[in-house]
């Protein structure tokens, strides 16, 4: 190919190394698909994955995989991060979507435990999940203990840690009832080959990726490239907007990014996150203290770090549903020394909900038991006083 053969075999450097990189894998990957295909294995097959906040160079090798599969881990103050500069969990997400492949994320979570991102994480990663259209979201859960019904919550028992379980609840209906609906609008990020094999293309150097992530559907268009035959460009849509500047910002005046769609809204000043839809309703982050008014429902509580969710199970909007959920998520600190009680935090405060009349709350537990509650219905609107007497995460409104 006429490359700078004193180039090609420096892995750490950009230029032609990616090029060689992309091919050495491909051949792998074509002997390793091509023998699983031999050995009668008919499912989609992802060869390995995008991780360690790798850059768009990477990402060629991938495609010769069923979908692309991408590994990510949060750290601190997710909710806090201003995209215009600088990247969190999402936008590395986000910056794996290569056009005409399905996205999948295979592993996610918390980088550490306990974390206060665990109360707040996954309906923030539902919410932009679906506006993304992505095909898949797995929360790594890998169980290290003995699975009976007592454990340690860690960073990866998902499933002994409260906060997270009732934080899992908000995002699974978010994203998988279909409360946030995929932006309708399309666009493609269209480097240049020198833009991304002759240097680093990542949320880290590129502003568009990481303000368009929250912001719009979008996908990237890596161009077809001389040197690696086998790679075969996605042909996007003709009236899809092509994004040529890397440094496009898809933010608005202030500190505080939004779905196009009006869904949600992060503001990494405040640290709260807001969804806002006909079946879901919900505020995450630093939101103790303040009265967060949503369409129909207005969220007031006292926990500092808090996620309170109001959500539709009846596959109608909040307001005409008779099956309404309540979620609340705050912090779980594990046992400590020689004792086995995980302790959660309590939200409390007040929810208020317009919906139709004739529904009572009762309060959730893991034993199946369902618990009237106290209770009132004003001008057409349920109110909720959170205290810690509740002892539950999760409060339904239902027909008595």
């Amino acid at each position: 190919h006429g490359l700078n053969a004193d180039k090609v075999w420096r892995a750490w450097e950009f230029g032609p190394s990616k090029l060689f990189l992309s091919d050495m894998e491909h051949r792998f990957n074509a002997r390793m698909i091509s023998h699983l295909r031999s050995e009668g294995a008919k499912v989609p097959i992802v060869t390995t994955s995008s991780f360690g906040k790798m850059s768009a160079a990477g990402l060629l090798s991938l495609t010769d995989g069923g979908a692309v599969a991408v590994h990510a881990y949060a750290d601190r103050d997710i909710l806090e991060k201003d995209p215009r500069l600088v990247p969190n969990l999402l936008s590395w997400m986000a910056a794996a979507g290569v056009a005409g492949k399905p996205l999948t994320i295979p592993e996610w979570n918390t980088a550490d435990y306990p974390s206060q991102e665990r109360a707040a994480l996954p309906p923030y990663l539902a919410a932009v999940a679906a506006l993304q259209d992505w095909d898949a979201m797995l929360v790594y859960a890998y169980s290290v203990q003995p699975i009976t019904d007592k454990g340690r919550p860690s960073v990866w028992e998902v499933g002994f840690d409260p906060a997270a379980l009732s934080a899992l609840t908000m995002g699974a209906l978010i994203y998988r009832e279909g409360h946030v609906k995929r932006d309708p609008v399309i666009r493609y990020i269209t480097p240049a080959p020198e833009q991304f094999i002759d240097q680093p293309l990542s949320p880290v150097t590129s502003k568009a990726i990481r303000t368009l992530t929250e912001n719009g559907r979008f996908r990237l268009q890596l161009p077809p490239l001389p040197e690696l035959e086998w790679f075969k460009p996605y042909a996007a849509e003709t009236a899809a907007e092509a994004v040529t500047d890397m440094q496009t910002d898809y933010s608005a005046a202030g500190s505080s990014i939004c779905a196009g769609t009006g869904d949600f809204c992060r503001d990494w000043e405040e640290g709260i996150f807001r969804l806002d839809t006909e079946k879901s309703k919900l505020a995450a982050g630093w939101i103790g203290g303040r009265e967060i008014e949503l369409s129909g429902t207005e969220i007031a509580v006292s926990t500092a770090y808090a996620s309170v969710a109001v959500q539709s199970l009846d596959q109608v909007a909040i307001a005409k549903s008779r099956k309404i959920l309540v979620s609340l998520a705050a912090q779980t600190v594990p046992p400590g020394p020689g004792s086995i009680a995980t302790r959660t935090e309590p939200v409390t405060g007040r929810v208020s909900i317009a919906a139709g009349p004739g529904l009572q709350a009762f309060a959730l537990f893991g034993n199946g038991v369902a618990r009237p509650m106290e209770s009132s219905y004003e001008d057409g609107r349920y109110v909720l006083n959170l205290d810690r007497r509740l002892k539950s995460l999760w409060i339904m409104l239902a027909p008595p």
